[in-house]
């Protein structure tokens, strides 16, 4: 049995589009990914997408910086924290609740991070 790592790793990259079109997937992350490119495109350029997360009486912001999904119900959001620690985010589709945010670009980047998409 491969390790986790190996699985994701598997599962995100090996034919991801006839995985996507087989699964139904394509139909039910393409209205969320379109969402984010949308929200992406109307950036000012010194601007980053952010989630805004509210759990547990507190809440967190993620830089994001890719989108992938695993199998056909669990998005995976990865990026970075403001304080530049690495974060990701796991979330099945059935419980998505965050707020996508237009912040200024964090000092801790050259220029402002844009999502990298995965292909349905």
């Amino acid at each position: 049995m491969p390790n986790t790592q190996e699985y994701n790793y598997l599962n995100v990259n090996q034919s991801l589009a006839q995985n996507a079109e087989a699964s139904g997937t394509a139909s039910v992350f393409a209205p969320i990914l379109e969402t984010f490119r949308e929200f992406e495109q109307n950036l000012r350029p010194e601007q980053e997408i952010a989630l805004k997360l509210g759990s547990f009486g507190h809440s967190i912001t993620i830089f994001v910086e890719e989108i992938r999904f695993i199998g056909d119900s669990i998005l995976v959001f990865q990026g970075n924290s403001p304080s530049g620690e690495n974060a990701t985010l796991m979330q099945n589709i059935h419980e998505l609740s965050f707020v996508l945010a237009a912040i200024p670009k964090s000092p801790l980047v050259d220029k402002p991070r844009r999502i990298r998409y995965p292909e349905l």
